[in-house]
């Protein structure tokens, strides 16, 4: 069980997921706007709050219970949220009596007792968020879900972009940061005296001040470096020095995988400006890549379908359109399933 003392830290925590300002059910249609400044996480975690108290209270319409399931089954990740809110109002046992009795009471008082108890309620979705995030939230990690992308400035500013799906830590008292999974974009801050490193769990890389872009795969690590000079070091313990322009691999757990080689800029960095660039990628490649952006996933249904080649620009934020304009350029069908996954199949002929 919670403390009240830890309670009332989470309350002060400067990423709040609602005001606390009087609600009424009117303006409760705020629940499905999503601020500017919100992750669809964070979106999908205030609604679950805001969600689980209207739904308690005395006045909720059967038109608003209708709502509630609708947006249950639009995502998957809209339940997951809610049954988090769930436990843990069933852990909060201190607090969830004295809101249930102050509900129905304010329910057949005045509008202003009536805009109390919205009030109230404010304080239970923002002690429900708070406490979701407090939860979920590892000190100096950073997170972001497929489709979302965020950038993060170091105290010695050094800036660093997130791609979608990626999990990054940052050391409090060095310079230095470990990517877990995904993909990042390094504007490192020069400091001659104190070398910036990046360990990812299948290598290490070391720079002083410098602009270089990491993907860190499930079995393979690439750097490609936009300014400056980086040194890697594979795991086996073999260390390359790249300058701009250029860029190496390594697998996981093992040695590097190609030499040092020039790419293209344009292409790696398609991910800052929303969108994803092939040149005769093949097929199996294109389908991961669109797998980081959706939670809607691609999956081959014939062997066959690998040995196809790829080439266009398209935006990441059109990424819900790209089975059905896969359709229009391959010869391919895609047909989703139940629970949102596309499956593709090599089209038959006539």
């Amino acid at each position: 069980m919670m403390s009240i003392s830890k309670m009332a830290s989470v309350l002060t925590t400067p990423r709040r997921l609602v005001d606390i300002s009087a609600k009424t059910p009117d303006n409760y249609r705020s629940m499905h706007e999503q601020s500017p400044s919100e992750s669809p996480v964070s979106f999908a975690r205030r609604q679950a709050a805001e969600w689980f108290v209207r739904l308690r209270a005395d006045d909720c319409a059967v038109t608003e219970r209708q709502a509630f399931e609708l947006w249950l089954a639009e995502d998957e990740g809209n339940r997951r949220e809610y049954d988090a809110v769930h436990r843990l109002w069933d852990e909060l046992d201190g607090l969830a009596p004295s809101f249930r009795t102050f509900a129905p009471e304010a329910a057949t008082r005045s509008r202003s007792r009536l805009r109390q108890a919205w009030a109230a309620a404010a304080v239970v979705v923002l002690v429900l968020g708070g406490l979701l995030f407090f939860l979920s939230h590892e000190p100096g990690v950073y997170r972001t879900a497929k489709g979302e992308q965020q950038s993060v400035q170091l105290a010695d500013g050094t800036i660093i972009h997130l791609n979608s799906d990626t999990a990054l830590q940052v050391a409090d008292s060095v310079r230095a940061v470990s990517l877990r999974q995904g993909e990042a974009l390094f504007e490192v801050y020069s400091d001659p005296a104190r070398p910036f490193h990046v360990n990812t769990g299948a290598g290490v890389i070391r720079v002083l001040g410098t602009r270089f872009n990491v993907r860190s795969h499930a079995e393979y690590v690439r750097v490609a470096v936009l300014e400056g000079r980086v040194e890697v070091e594979s795991p086996q313990g073999e260390k390359r020095l790249l300058s701009a322009g250029h860029a190496t691999a390594w697998a996981v757990g093992g040695a590097f995988t190609v030499p040092v080689e020039s790419f293209d800029q344009r292409t790696v960095l398609a991910w800052r400006e929303g969108k994803m660039i092939f040149d005769a990628t093949p097929f199996s490649d294109v389908v991961e890549e669109f797998n980081r952006h959706s939670t809607s996933p691609l999956h081959l249904g014939d062997p066959a379908l690998r040995d196809i080649t790829l080439s266009g620009t398209f935006r990441i934020a059109n990424r819900e359109e790209f089975p059905r304009l896969l359709e229009r350029m391959l010869p391919i069908t895609a047909r989703q399933t139940d629970d949102g996954a596309w499956i593709l199949r090599e089209a038959h002929r006539p």
